[in-house]
């Protein structure tokens, strides 16, 4: 008994072993299996953070290069606040960045820099630096109006063609500030409406920009080798019209058929439409839709649309890309086919803002207080203007021998005569000396005036800005065939006429040489444009190049601190 007794619990034990044996080797397979997972975890996780490291190496990199090339080439912030052509850099082994800047706040130069890793890991780093912009030197302007321009013919040529010319129209407040440029009108140099709008009709060509608070409409025929650029208003580009620079609008821009961008076209807050056959050099963007119709085959670079895409024409239309946010309608041919590098659909697109307004000239607003105080100061005397206030054909006039003899700067005061009469004298007035005319207005015909001595000398005819003046009882004044000598830009004299009324030049016939500040201008303006100064000031040319620190500085990192990709 004993015996058998021993062998049934011998067998029970074996039992219990083999139990106890597939257990250990299950918690055996179980660990195994679970450090596997570690192991094949952990070098995940040591991949992953090898990429994530890489990408923030990379938008280091990027960031610290763009920072170079900016502060390099002293191309902080340049007119165009946000930058849409980013810096970019391969570092090798697949990490990459790409380099944002962002100056439309003030005082701010935003920099974004996008680093990616061989792994696919994203960095994005943003960094914030104060900015202190160059200091804005407002030039004088070959014309300054408060009150809107629609001349058959309006003529201003540039003495230097480094110093162009800038018309400014800056109307009082209630009274519209916009410019018609038509019949053969040219600027040598730019337009600025910071109140109003544009209408170019054919004929019309400015060498500079224009920029228009409102819409501008660029008519057949008229050239601008500028930018052109609506604050927040439209732009609608007629056929046969060259643009030399881009065209921007916060609204809609409107291509016609056989228009010419030698720019980019950007609206910032609404579409781009173009229709037939047309050349842009530069890209488009659009915040909202892109509708091109019948183009011609690679007429833009790329093409960047918000919303949607509508195409159709020749298939490639883009030399580069195509990216766009919402649907992309085309007629034949595959989506692909439409660009040569790429199409895709995407909502991360290049963002183009508008660029700023210069700084526009304050309106003097020249006062008989003005005056006196550059005789009660020294720097200028006055003689009283003696005599009938118009000239006579013989005898010749008593003042003319006085301006002759004058050698020191002069006032000539002649504000007894409601309008000075400087009509009928066929002698040339050779001067030696600044000279100050200041009359309730001006009737200058015909007139000849030369240096005595071939140095520059400066004239002002001044109306004497008064609050309230009813300028519907001030005559115009008028400068009508009057010269400098020598004619064409090259004389020594120069000369700014200044009214808070109207300034007339009724026959386009003149070689006026100088600039023009004036409540309103009419007639037919035909003048060389040189900066003049105002009565007191330093001779153009002294003061207006900024001196040794003037230039744009990137001061201190304000912030600095990982954005969402």
């Amino acid at each position: 008994m004993l015996t058998r007794g021993a062998r049934r619990s011998i067998a029970g034990e074996e039992g219990s072993a083999l139990v106890t044996v597939l257990i250990v080797m299950s918690i055996l397979t179980i660990a195994g299996l679970t450090l596997a997972a570690i192991v094949v975890n952990t070098a995940g996780m040591v991949a992953d953070t090898r990429s994530t490291a890489q990408s923030r190496a990379a938008a280091d990199a990027g960031l610290a290069q763009a920072l170079v090339l900016a502060t390099r080439d002293k191309d902080i912030c340049d007119d165009v606040p946000v930058e849409s052509q980013p810096v970019v850099g391969d570092l090798g082994a697949g990490s990459t960045y790409s380099v944002a800047r962002d100056c439309s706040v003030t005082g701010s130069a935003v920099y974004t820099s996008t680093g990616r890793g061989p792994g696919g890991a994203v960095t994005r780093t943003q960094a914030v630096y104060s900015y202190v912009p160059t200091p804005a030197v407002v030039k004088e302007p070959a014309l300054v109006t408060r009150a809107p321009l629609n001349l058959s013919a309006l003529k201003i040529r540039a003495v230097d063609p480094a110093n162009p010319a800038s018309v400014w129209v800056i109307p009082d407040t209630g009274i519209s500030g916009d410019f018609t440029c038509n019949s053969g009108g040219a600027i040598a140099g730019s337009v600025y409406l910071p109140a109003g709008m544009v209408l170019g009709v054919g004929g019309c060509e400015v060498t500079g920009d224009v920029y228009a608070e409102r819409d501008v409409t660029v008519g057949t025929g008229t050239k601008i080798h500028g930018k052109v650029v609506s604050l927040s208003g439209k732009v609608k580009v007629s056929g046969g019209s060259p643009i030399d620079g881009g065209v921007y609008a916060k609204g809609d821009v409107t291509l016609d058929s056989g228009a010419i961008v030698h720019g980019d076209v950007v609206s910032s807050a609404g579409s781009v439409t173009t229709t037939g056959g047309l050349t842009i050099d530069g890209s488009i963007y659009a915040k909202n839709n892109v509708v091109v119709t019948g183009a011609s085959n690679k007429f833009v670079q790329s093409i960047y649309a918000g919303a949607n895409l509508t195409v159709s024409g020749g298939a490639p239309i883009a030399r580069d890309r195509i990216m766009y946010g919402g649907a992309f309608t085309y007629p034949h041919s595959g989506e692909r086919a439409w660009a040569v590098s790429s199409v895709e659909r995407t909502t991360l697109q290049p963002v183009v803002a508008l660029p700023k307004l210069p700084n526009a000239p304050e309106w003097q607003g020249i006062t008989q207080s003005d005056i006196d105080s550059l005789v009660t100061s020294g720097a200028f005397e006055k003689i009283t203007w003696s005599g009938a206030c118009a000239y006579a054909w013989w005898p010749e006039h008593e003042m003319v021998a006085k301006i002759r003899a004058l050698t020191r700067p002069t006032v000539i005061d002649a504000t007894r005569c409601s309008q000075l009469m400087m009509e009928q004298f066929s002698g040339t007035t050779a001067i030696k000396t600044d000279i100050v005319f200041v009359a309730p207005s001006f009737a200058v015909t015909d007139q000849k005036f030369s240096s005595a001595d071939a140095k520059p000398h400066r004239m002002w005819f001044i109306s004497p800005e008064s609050p309230g003046r009813d300028c519907s009882k001030v005559p115009p004044i008028s400068i009508k065939g009057t010269s400098m000598l020598p004619t064409g830009g090259k004389s020594p004299i120069s000369a700014m006429i200044f009214t808070q009324c109207t300034a007339n030049f009724p026959n386009g016939g003149e070689d006026w040489q100088g600039s023009v500040q004036a409540g309103t201008m009419t007639g037919q303006p035909n003048y060389w444009y040189t900066p003049v100064g105002f009565p007191g000031s330093k001779a153009p040319g002294d003061d207006t190049t900024p001196g040794p620190g003037a230039a744009a500085t990137l001061g201190t990192l304000v912030s600095r601190y990982d954005v969402t990709p």
